[in-house]
């Protein structure tokens, strides 16, 4: 991903990252890795768009609305790696949740942000952390609204690795090889049939 300045969803983005979902499918790709090309992994929505959401009585202009999009990385049959890296915040970790797998640097900032700005995780964020740390540890995320070290994260079951921070571009390519291999269900991996990261 490298939609400056930090990665804000919204319908360029998120079509974009369909696209390149779709097209990696299409192309056999046994795992997939989503990470930034920018400082940061992804700092949420795109709030300046929420006037407009408004207006439109909170239907996307776009193809396909966060939700459904969140819901067809969930149903993907490819294994998904989520590379984080700097902020991880709001619509990002509910990206990041979407995935199959979370790879952070040691010093990446997760969380769901979204209560300083009077709203709830609003693309199944809580029910995805939920699933993954439980309903007291969704309620602290998502009512407090603290960005969290990635370790924390990771004892909480949010997180699936943390790595030192010059070790998560080489980690996260590994993660795809036993990701890819764990979809086919062979110990062998083919890099030519990866999809490179988005």
């Amino acid at each position: 991903m490298q939609y400056r300045p930090y990665n804000l969803l919204g319908p360029s983005l998120i079509g974009a990252i369909a696209a390149e979902i779709a097209g990696a499918q299409e192309a056999g790709s046994r795992a997939i890795a989503v990470r930034s090309g920018l400082r940061h992994f992804s700092a949420g929505a795109d709030v300046a768009l929420f006037g407009s959401r408004i207006e439109q009585g909170g239907r996307s202009q776009t193809g396909i609305s966060g939700v459904d999009f969140l819901k067809m990385l969930e149903l993907l049959p490819i294994p998904i790696v989520a590379s984080v890296h700097g902020v991880c915040l709001g619509g990002g970790f509910e990206l990041a949740l979407a995935c199959d797998y979370i790879v952070a640097a040691s010093s990446a900032k997760i969380g769901s942000v979204e209560a300083a700005l009077g709203l709830h995780p609003l693309l199944g964020g809580i029910q995805r952390q939920v699933q993954r740390a439980g309903a007291m540890r969704a309620k602290e995320i998502s009512m407090l609204g603290r960005r969290y070290d990635a370790a924390t994260l990771e004892r909480w079951g949010l997180v699936n690795l943390v790595v030192a921070d010059d070790a998560l571009e080489g980690c996260d390519l590994h993660d795809r090889r036993r990701a890819g291999a764990w979809a086919d269900g062979c110990a062998c991996c083919d890099e030519a049939s990866w999809l490179p990261v988005l």
